[in-house]
């Protein structure tokens, strides 16, 4: 509840500094600026629209959460999200945890990385009775402190019964939370 009340209190602040650029801008007879911005604003507020749409409240504050500890170190966390996870997810408040999780971890990895790219790529999509969480971080290199921390989220993603898997893809590292879609014989 906490991260969503921090979340709530950025987007309110946020917003009214937009207003204020946008007023600086009409004040200084910038109108040619004034479009760009608001098509900037906009791009940004349609990938928070996207998360917010989710079906499962737990992911979303999650996700949005993340994000908001990401853009305080100045790393974006570019979204692309072609399902609502409409169908559900068992233990939706694990499932969610296990993901802040391993968002902070790659999120400390591309802060602590030497890499000029301080972007994390966010994929959701459903495949194969599960939804897939795929995060793409700019850097190739795993360090030990990483590796260390990743097999002990993934020994507790086991006991949930969850999978995650490391992928390598065109130079970038890529993490992979898989989270099985709502079964009606499990408990949500």
């Amino acid at each position: 509840m906490e991260d969503l009340l921090e979340v709530l209190r950025v987007q309110r602040h946020n917003f009214l500094n937009h207003l204020q650029v946008i007023s600086g801008l009409l004040q200084l007879k910038k109108h040619d600026r004034i479009m760009d911005y608001i098509i900037q604003i906009g791009d940004e507020y349609n990938q928070d629209s996207l998360v917010g749409r989710l079906e499962v409240p737990e992911i979303v504050v999650a996700i949005l959460s993340s994000d908001l500890a990401a853009g305080k170190q100045g790393i974006k966390i570019n979204k692309r999200i072609t399902t609502g996870l409409e169908k559900g997810i068992a233990k939706a408040e694990e499932a969610a945890d296990i993901l802040k999780q391993l968002l902070k971890l790659v999120i400390s990895v591309v802060w602590n990385a030497d890499s000029e790219k301080q972007e994390i790529e966010l994929d959701i999509k459903e495949e194969a009775a599960k939804y897939a969480f795929r995060l793409k971080l700019p850097c190739s290199v795993i360090e030990e402190e990483f590796r260390n921390e990743f097999e002990a989220l993934k020994t507790k993603v086991l006991i949930l019964d969850k999978d995650i898997e490391v992928e390598y893809e065109k130079g970038l590292q890529v993490l992979t939370l898989k989270i099985p879609v709502y079964d009606n014989n499990t408990d949500k």
